[in-house]
This record gives C-alpha cells, sequence and structure tokens, in this order.
C-alpha cells in the first residue's frame, strides 16, 4: 500500500507510454492511420490524414520518441516520484494554509459585508445560468465542441487549426463531456465555474492588500458586470480562465513570500489556454525582475517556457509550428496597413478597457484622466498600483508595434480587473466607503440586464437565420447538403442529424436536396433550385422535384 502511494504516478505514467508504445510499434502505417479514421468516422477524410496530420515520417518520429520517453521515464522512475510527493504535499499544505486563511478572514468580516457578498454571488449565478440558457450556442463554441471536446482528448491536444483551440479549457470541458452528452452544459458549465471563482479569489486578494472589503467588493462586482466579462463567463470558451490565471500571477507577483511552483503553473495554464496570455507575462517578467533575484526570476520563466513547450509538443508534431505562429490570425500586416489602422485600434482599445461605447478617442482621453488623478492621489499603495498597472497597459501595445499586429480585443480580458481597481479607487474619494456595498448590489442587478440587453437590443439576428435553416431542412429530412458558407456549415454539422450528409466542398457526381450559399458567391449554378429563404448572409435553395 506504502508503494503504490508512493510510486502510482510514475508506474500509471511509464504504463501508458508503453501502451502507446506498444499500439505504434505493433501496428504498422496502414493500419494504424485507418483505424483512427475509423474511431473518429473519417474514412472519407483517410488520404488528408495521411498526408497532413499523420504522415510516414510523423509516425516514424512517434514510434523512437515513444521508446525515449519509456527510457527516460524509468530512468528517472524514483526522481519522478520524489518530485511528485512534494508537489503533491506541497499543494495540500498550500491548500490547507490558504483555507484557514480564507476562513479567519472570512471571520473577521462584518455580517454587512458578509451579507452584500454572498448575495451578490447568489445574483451571479441565477443570471450566468439564466443567460447560459437562453442565449444561442455561439459558432466559436461550436466550432470548438464538434471538432475538439466531442472528439476526445487526444485530438484536443493535436489539432490546432487556429486558435479556436483553446486547449486547456477544451480538455475542462471534455471532462464534463464524460458525464453530460449536452453540448452546451459541456462548453459552458466550466465558464461559469470559472467566473464565480473568480470573483471569490478576487475578492480576497484584493482583501489582503490596503483595500477596505467594501472597495474590494466593489471590483470584484464592476468586474462581473462588464458586459465583455460577463459574456464570456457563460460561453464555452477559455477567456474567463486564462483571466483568473492572470489575477493568481498578479497575487504571486506582488506578495512578500518566495515565488513558488504555483506562479509557474498559473502561467503555463494560461499559455496553455491561450497563447496570447505571453502579453501578459512580459510586464510580469519585467516587473518581478526588479523586485526580486533576477537569476531566480530569470529561471522560473525558462521553467515556464520549457513546460509551456512540453504541453504544446503534440500540436507542434501533428499540427506544425506554423498553426501556432504563423496561422491567418497572427501573421503581421504590411508596415503602412498597420501604421493606418494602429491608432483606431488604440483608441478602442481604452474603450474596451472602460467597457464603454465612447466616440473614437474619448476612451482613451477619460482613461488619461483617470491615470492622472490617481497619479496624484496619496499613499504608497496608490502609487505602486499606478505604476505596475501602466506597464501591463502600455507594454502590451509597444509589443504589437513590433509584431504589426491588432488581435481580437478579448484577448485584453485579463485587463480588466486593472481597470476596474483603477475606476473604484478614483471613485472612493467621492463615494464613502460605508456604501459601496449597495453600489456593488445595484450595479449587479441593474448593470448586467441593462447591458446585455443594449448589446442584444436587436435580437441574435444570425442565429435566428441558422434556427429557420434548420427547421426547414429538417422538415423535409434531405439525405445530403451543399454549405458554400463556413460558419453555416460548422453550425449545421452539429444541429443536423448524423444521416444527413453535409459537403463543404461541392461534387458534381452528387444531387444535393439543399444548397446553403454565402451571399458572396453569386456566380454558383442554382438550375433546377428553387430558393426558399435568405438573410443577409446566405441564401438556401431546394432541388426542384
Amino acid at each position: 500500500m506504502k508503494y503504490i502511494s508512493k510510486y502510482w504516478l510514475p508506474t500509471l505514467l511509464s504504463s501508458a507510454i508503453a501502451c502507446f508504445m506498444l499500439v505504434l510499434w505493433v501496428y504498422s502505417y496502414e493500419e494504424f492511420t485507418m483505424k483512427l479514421a475509423i474511431t473518429y468516422q473519417k474514412e472519407d477524410k483517410l488520404s488528408l490524414i495521411r498526408s497532413q496530420y499523420v504522415t510516414i515520417a510523423k509516425y516514424s518520429v512517434l514510434r523512437y520518441l515513444s521508446v525515449l520517453l519509456f527510457i527516460v521515464t524509468l530512468y528517472f522512475f524514483k526522481k519522478l516520484a520524489i518530485l511528485y510527493q512534494k508537489l503533491y504535499y506541497g499543494l495540500l499544505q498550500e491548500v490547507s494554509f490558504q483555507k484557514q486563511l480564507v476562513v479567519n478572514e472570512w471571520k473577521g468580516f462584518s455580517i454587512n459585508i458578509k451579507l452584500y457578498f454572498c448575495g451578490i454571488g447568489v445574483v451571479l449565478l441565477f443570471y450566468r445560468i439564466y443567460y447560459a440558457y437562453i442565449l444561442p450556442f455561439f459558432i466559436d463554441e461550436v466550432f470548438s465542441y464538434l471538432y475538439f471536446v466531442s472528439k476526445g482528448f487526444g485530438v484536443t491536444i493535436t489539432y490546432y487549426p487556429g486558435p479556436n483551440n483553446h486547449v486547456c479549457y477544451n480538455l475542462l470541458a471534455g471532462i464534463f463531456s464524460l458525464f453530460s452528452e449536452n453540448a452546451v452544459f459541456v462548453m459552458r458549465c466550466p465558464a461559469i465555474i470559472l467566473g464565480l471563482l473568480t470573483y471569490i479569489i478576487l475578492f480576497f486578494i484584493l482583501c489582503r492588500t490596503s483595500l477596505s472589503p467594501f472597495l474590494a467588493l466593489a471590483v470584484s462586482s464592476l468586474l462581473q458586470v462588464m458586459f465583455s466579462y460577463h459574456y464570456y463567463a457563460l460561453s464555452g470558451r477559455g477567456y474567463v480562465l486564462y483571466t483568473l490565471c492572470a489575477i493568481i500571477l498578479l497575487y504571486q507577483l506582488f506578495k512578500k513570500s518566495n515565488y513558488t511552483i504555483y506562479y509557474v503553473l498559473f502561467a503555463v495554464v494560461g499559455l496553455y489556454t491561450i497563447p496570447t496570455f505571453v502579453y501578459f507575462l512580459f510586464p510580469a517578467f519585467f516587473i518581478g525582475f526588479l523586485r526580486k533575484s533576477y537569476k531566480q526570476w530569470v529561471l522560473i520563466h525558462f521553467s515556464i517556457a520549457i513546460l509551456t513547450i512540453i504541453c504544446y509538443s503534440p500540436i507542434l508534431l501533428f499540427s506544425g509550428w506554423q498553426s501556432l505562429v504563423a496561422n491567418s490570425w497572427v501573421k503581421p500586416v504590411s508596415f503602412d496597413v498597420f501604421i493606418k489602422s494602429y491608432g483606431i485600434y488604440v483608441a478602442n482599445f481604452f474603450n474596451y478597457l472602460l467597457g464603454l461605447d465612447l466616440d473614437i478617442y474619448w476612451g482613451f482621453v477619460l482613461f488619461a484622466l483617470i491615470w492622472v488623478v490617481l497619479y496624484f492621489m496619496r499613499g504608497r499603495h496608490n502609487k505602486e498600483f499606478y505604476f505596475s498597472a501602466l506597464l501591463f497597459i502600455l507594454l502590451p501595445l509597444i509589443i504589437l508595434c513590433i509584431q504589426q499586429v491588432t488581435p481580437f480585443f478579448r484577448i485584453w480580458l485579463y485587463l480588466l480587473p486593472i481597470s476596474c481597481t483603477a475606476v473604484v479607487l478614483l471613485l472612493s474619494k467621492l463615494i464613502p466607503v460605508k456604501y459601496w456595498g449597495i453600489v456593488s448590489v445595484f450595479c449587479v442587478l441593474i448593470g448586467i440586464p441593462f447591458l446585455w440587453n443594449r448589446e442584444f437590443k436587436e435580437g441574435y439576428g444570425f442565429y435566428e437565420g441558422v434556427s429557420k435553416v434548420c427547421n426547414f431542412i429538417q422538415e423535409n429530412k434531405p439525405s445530403s447538403i451543399y454549405v458554400g458558407d463556413s460558419d453555416y456549415y460548422t453550425l449545421l454539422s452539429h444541429y443536423l442529424s448524423k444521416s444527413t450528409s453535409l459537403d463543404n466542398s461541392f461534387q458534381s457526381n452528387k444531387t444535393y436536396a439543399f444548397l446553403v450559399l454565402s451571399k458572396n458567391n453569386k456566380k454558383f449554378p442554382t438550375r433546377n433550385y428553387q430558393l426558399v429563404f435568405e438573410n443577409e448572409f446566405i441564401q438556401l435553395y431546394h432541388r426542384l422535384k
């Protein structure tokens, strides 16, 4: 029993590698790829699998790599056991310490703070469940479920067609898929849980600074109210997970005790969720380099880099390094195009941080005014927050100039806790501390539905069109459909019965019952077909009998 408790992890790891090695050496390349295609019901894509994803060269590399990994695991068997024991008991000790710390802090709070905190948590949970229920299953969520989560852990860690694969979050969703086949539940339940955890963790972290519990509650509540955060806190994407990682890393960065394995752990989780988490780590590295032992700090970030590469190694092997760092979403644009768009991008960047929809450049002006006022506010805490927060915000904008890219604003979600803190610190001079509990409750109760209705005041037009197309197709029970629009292809692949054959490449020798054509495709031959539905995105044609 003592042996099992001590050596179970390296035994399990070496056994798994041994089984994988045996499979690779027992089956020939042709047999392995055929079984792979059959397992994922992609027999028609066999030639694509062999030519692009599992080539003969990659299969040979896998064979010898499995042998090498098995030998290395056996060689370091005892050291792995010792490392596991150290990490496991260290984690138990840390969790026990944090639990006791939270209990003691909770006992020290006033009854008002406890009521406000629990009440807001219940309201948030209600809103998240309600909106997750009424919200359409968005295209990115469907794509993630259809092509990663539903295919199993193996596909999730190897297939990277673009930034849609938030690997660590999709692995977490994959665990939920073991207990339910409801795609919406599988994709959104982890996000709802992580959103509530962020509310709780951010509150307790801020309480450990010189911030009043009322102000800490206000910051945590304001973050949850901001539309962009609330949206991703109930959508099946990884942005809330890597925002939570950023909050924990900020706490590790500024706390007085030495850095631990947990800084490395959450940095790797953030990077393995979305690679753009590197924008957070650059200023974190710079601040830590100035505050602590630079040799230790460099070693910590070198460890983060190595572990992240190891995590992404299956993707690097099967999908290629270009899928991560040279896909169409992250390729630099020409210098002229970048210069023309960068000013507007920066202006909208500050609008995004404030959660406002202001005219161009007014967001920047308002943000600058907030920071100027914060600079002249007295107190060491505010000055430290001022310079550190400014670095986290401005350094990524400088990096974008070097890269010549203007990424989606949603990758900056991890900066929202900083902007929320700045706003609350500014308003704390105007509103007495005792009223911040009521302000927080009011913001959550009124703010979330108000911002949601403002954002979707015209409904979910695109998805309402998808629903109509699905209903019309299902009434006719067709055997084959050609879909010329990529978004509709993804959504129809999820919603329609598996007995319906969907093609996104037209086959002239095939008779299609329906054609779903993009509005941009005006030259597609529609002879013998009748237009039965159209919207601003697609046209649906039904074959004449």
